[in-house]
Formats: C-alpha cells, sequence, structure tokens
C-alpha cells in the first residue's frame, strides 16, 4: 500500500509541467480571448459573414474580387422620370421682368442721378459718419432716401410696363393702351439710318428723347418732381452726345444745365467681362470754369464675375 501510494504520488510530481511553463500557457490563453473579443472592434478588422467568426482579413471582404478582366463596362444612362417642362426651355423669370428696354431706362436713370461710372457711384457714395461727398464738398443729405425714391420708381415702372403688355393684348383695353402709347410716346423717322423717339413717363414724371444718326446717339432728360401725377417745373435737364472714337471706345459728353456740370466719359470694352473707363468732370459758368466746385477724374476698371 505504501509502495503503490509512493509510486503514484512520484508520477504526479513527473508529469506536472513546471511553474514558468504553466504560467506561458495561461498567458497564451488569455491572450487569444483578448484577440477574440478586442478584434472585432478594431480598425483592423473587417466583418464578413461567410468567413469564420464573422471576421476576414483585412482588405478581403467576401463577394470581392482581385481579377476584373472578366468584367463587363456598362455606360451609364441619365433616368428621366418626367419629361422637361416647355417653361423651362424658354426665357428665365429674370428676363421676363427686367427686359433689355426696361434694363437699358433703368441704368439711364440710375447714372444720371447717381454717376456715370462705378466707379463715380462709389466715389458718392454716403461715407460711415453720414455725410455725403458731393461736388461742392463733404455735405450732410439725405442720399439714402434718393436711393429708395428711385427703387418705388422702378417698381412703379415694372407694374405700368407689365400692365400694358397685358392691355394691348386684350381687345377690351387695347384701345384706351393706344391712346396711352400716342400721349407718351412720340416717333419720327427721317430716313433709314435717322429717326427721333420722345416719350414721357407718368410714373417717373420726366420726359425724354433720343436722336440717332450715322453721327452717333444725342440724348436729353428733363426731370419734373417725381411725387406729382402731371408735369411741373423742371427740377433738371441732362443733355448728353455719345458716339464711338477711334473704333475701339466710346466717348459720351454729358451737360447738366441746371447744376451747370459737364462732364466726359471715355470707355473701352476689352471683352464681356472686362472694361476700363476715365470721367473727368467739372463745373463750367457760362464760358469759364468755376473753380469753386470740384473738379473731379476718375479712371476705373470694371471686372464682372
Amino acid at each position: 500500500m505504501n509502495v503503490k501510494l509512493r509510486f503514484f504520488t512520484l508520477d504526479l510530481i513527473y508529469n506536472r509541467p513546471p511553474l514558468g511553463l504553466r504560467l506561458y500557457k495561461g498567458g497564451l490563453f488569455f491572450l487569444a480571448v483578448a484577440v477574440l473579443v478586442l478584434v472585432p472592434f478594431s480598425s483592423f478588422a473587417v466583418f464578413d459573414s461567410k468567413s469564420p467568426f464573422g471576421l476576414a482579413p483585412y482588405g478581403m471582404i467576401g463577394g470581392y474580387t482581385d481579377d476584373v478582366s472578366t468584367e463587363v463596362s456598362n455606360e451609364p444612362q441619365e433616368m428621366l422620370l418626367v419629361e422637361r417642362p416647355p417653361i423651362l426651355d424658354g426665357p428665365n423669370f429674370h428676363d421676363i421682368i427686367f427686359n433689355s428696354e426696361l434694363s437699358r431706362e433703368f441704368l439711364i436713370q440710375y447714372q444720371q442721378k447717381f454717376g456715370r461710372t462705378e466707379q463715380e457711384e462709389n466715389y458718392f457714395l454716403v461715407n460711415r459718419q453720414g455725410y455725403y461727398m458731393s461736388p461742392g464738398g463733404l455735405s450732410a443729405t439725405q442720399v439714402d432716401s434718393e436711393r429708395r425714391l428711385f427703387a418705388e420708381y422702378m417698381m412703379r415702372r415694372l407694374i405700368e410696363f407689365h400692365t400694358e403688355n397685358v392691355m394691348k393684348n386684350d381687345p377690351q383695353f387695347k384701345k384706351v393702351y393706344e391712346i396711352k402709347q400716342a400721349m407718351s410716346n412720340v416717333k419720327v423717322e427721317v430716313n433709314r439710318s435717322t429717326h427721333f423717339d420722345m416719350s414721357y413717363s407718368f410714373v417717373g414724371n420726366f420726359w425724354r428723347g433720343i436722336l440717332s444718326s450715322p453721327y452717333g446717339a444725342f440724348y436729353s432728360s428733363v426731370q419734373m418732381d417725381p411725387g406729382s401725377l402731371l408735369p411741373t417745373d423742371p427740377k433738371e435737364i441732362f443733355v448728353s452726345y455719345n458716339r464711338s472714337v477711334f473704333d475701339f471706345m466710346t466717348m459720351e459728353l454729358t451737360y447738366v444745365i441746371y447744376s451747370k456740370r459737364s462732364q466726359v466719359v471715355l470707355n473701352k470694352v476689352i471683352n464681356p467681362n472686362i472694361s476700363v473707363n476715365l470721367m473727368h468732370s467739372l463745373n463750367v459758368a457760362g464760358t469759364e470754369i468755376d473753380y469753386t466746385k470740384e473738379i473731379l477724374t476718375i479712371a476705373g476698371i470694371t471686372i464682372t464675375f
């Protein structure tokens, strides 16, 4: 009995691994458990439902191939769910509201009030102190109210213009439209290249005339009280002459009668997006220059993006 117990004891001692080996194997076991738990949530793991444990080596996903020689290329085609509305092929809403005739009229009126060039308009803007740099010097003025009145004129003119378009196409109002046109517009044609157009604006209360000829265009405008429904005494009179010079630029000469201010503007269009200009203005009383008023020369370049 003692012998058997002794051999059994010796056998247990002989087959038991050393402590270091046991610790090493235990560490490997816990490391394998940590890898199985943490790797699926790491950035290097790629899930694959077809692979064991739901994982695949990084960059290898089931369903993909590393050989694309047998694949067939398909040209993408646009899928139209609905037909293109015909209205999209016509003029846009802006061009309908602000057509070329109205845009030119607004531009001329704006330049007469606030400057012939963009650089001159910026020069005469109100500064931070609320003053206005006028040709006569720095003075306080309600220039913002002038711009507000001009915006109100534009709204009235838009309503008038598009109302007239409706009236001239409606048999019930066509006669009224023709009477208004006869009262406010006069056209005289001298020959093929020379004609005179005169019109009166009820909403703006101003009269304007344009004489077009091979020698240039003559323009005159009589500004009256814009708040009156009927013609009044003139508030200002503009006279200008415009023509091409040297076959590569335009020249405009302007004289404002009541303000006694003359102006010369040279403009060169380099391309549809870039133009350069030079403006010089001064006050002339009779045949003498009034040096008490500002003599202004501005050169500018306009770039449209």
